[in-house]
């Protein structure tokens, strides 16, 4: 990767976090290891295993970028997303949904 692309992630992120809402640790681990090879630095790095403490770092953090698992437990990340737009009063985000799941109501 560029300089240049790596310094307009860490300008895009400046200031605000970003969130991994993930389940599984080891999955965790990997989507953090990406992110931080495209230069976001750990501090802006944020992650929860669990919905309400996902809801919590949205409403304490207010990421400007959130990747989450489709489902979480009993509940969904696209819960997350109103909540983002909710709390992230900025002009940009971004908001990743991933999932293991390849039903085709998950996949839609």
């Amino acid at each position: 990767m560029t300089a240049a692309i790596r310094l307009r992630i860490e300008q895009f992120l400046e200031g605000t976090f970003c969130l991994i809402v993930e389940p599984s640790a080891s999955f965790a681990s990997s989507i953090q290891a990406c992110l931080r090879s495209l230069g976001i630095p750990p501090t802006r790095i944020l992650m929860a295993r669990r919905m309400e403490d996902a809801r919590r770092m949205i409403e304490s953090h207010k990421p400007r970028m959130l990747i989450t698992e489709y489902q979480i437990h009993n509940s969904f990340g696209l819960e997350l997303v109103d909540l983002q737009d909710k709390h992230y009063t900025g002009d940009f985000k971004v908001t990743f949904i991933a999932t293991k799941n390849s039903s085709d109501g998950a996949v839609a």
